[in-house]
C-alpha cells in the first residue's frame, strides 16, 4: 500500500466522537446504546431510514450503484447491531454471576 493510500485509510478510520474512557472500553457505549435501546427499535429505526432514502424521490441515492450500497450498509449495520447486542447480553450475564 502506497504512503498516499496508507494515509487516505487512517484518516477515514479516525476515530471522532468516542471520549477518551469509551476508546479505552467501548463496552460502556455498547452497554449504553441497548440500555437505551431495544434491538427491535433499533431494526425497526434503520429500516424506516432506509425506505425513507430509496422512498424519497429527492434521494441521495439516485443511482443503482448508490441504492446498492445503502442496501450492503444496511444489512451490515443490522448485523453490527445484533453482534453488540450479544455483546451486551453477554456483558450484562457476567454482572449477574454471584462472586465476580
Amino acid at each position: 500500500m502506497s504512503k498516499k493510500m496508507l494515509q487516505r485509510y487512517k484518516k477515514a478510520n479516525r476515530l471522532q466522537v468516542l471520549s477518551k474512557e469509551e476508546k479505552q472500553n467501548p463496552q460502556i457505549v455498547i452497554d449504553a446504546f441497548f440500555d437505551g435501546f431495544h434491538l427491535k427499535e433499533v431494526r425497526k429505526e434503520m429500516w424506516n431510514w432506509l425506505c425513507s432514502a430509496l422512498g424519497n424521490q429527492n434521494s441521495w441515492h439516485e443511482t443503482g450503484f448508490e441504492r446498492g450500497n445503502l442496501l450492503f450498509l444496511y444489512e451490515n449495520l443490522q448485523k453490527l447491531a445484533e453482534a453488540a447486542y450479544i455483546l451486551h447480553q453477554q456483558e450484562q450475564h457476567k454482572k449477574k454471576k454471584p462472586g465476580q
